[in-house]
């Protein structure tokens, strides 16, 4: 994945700021470069859980299709569904990788928080089987 400098980070400040929660949203793709993030609401951490149900991410039904649109409206296409993990690293859980058949061909960027630290990791998940992709940061321009 190639990704402009200034995108990376904007998703790793969502996850921090979002951080004991998940964050999530869609990265637009221009000419195999993610261009631009666009957060979508996690409408999972609207109702109150147990504490090993509260780490989980469910898109905004509503506000998906809008970003769905305004990124193919731009020329762009979604490329990239990111999210968080707070309290793990940034691979696929078992979750991601079984609801990954919902969106076909994108690919994941998943940020852990594990300890503080920040790893953020891209996978390609198909067949519920993931596989790293490595990251190119590149200047924002």
């Amino acid at each position: 994945m190639k990704i402009k400098q200034a995108v990376l980070d904007a998703v790793v400040a969502h996850a921090q700021r979002e951080d004991p929660n998940e964050c999530c949203g869609f990265i637009a793709v221009r000419d195999g470069v993610a261009e631009k993030a666009y957060r979508i609401k996690n409408v999972a951490d609207q109702q109150p859980r147990p504490a090993p149900l509260r780490s989980a991410f469910y898109l905004d039904p509503m506000q998906q299709l809008m970003v769905t649109q305004v990124i193919e409206d731009s020329g762009a296409q979604v490329g990239v569904l990111y999210h968080s993990h707070p309290r793990s690293a940034g691979e696929p859980s078992q979750t991601d990788l079984n609801w990954a058949k919902q969106m076909p061909g994108v690919e994941w960027l998943i940020v852990g928080l594990r300890g503080g630290d920040v790893d953020a990791r891209s996978w390609r998940i198909e067949d519920a089987k993931a596989s790293e992709v490595p990251i190119e940061i590149i200047e924002s321009g």
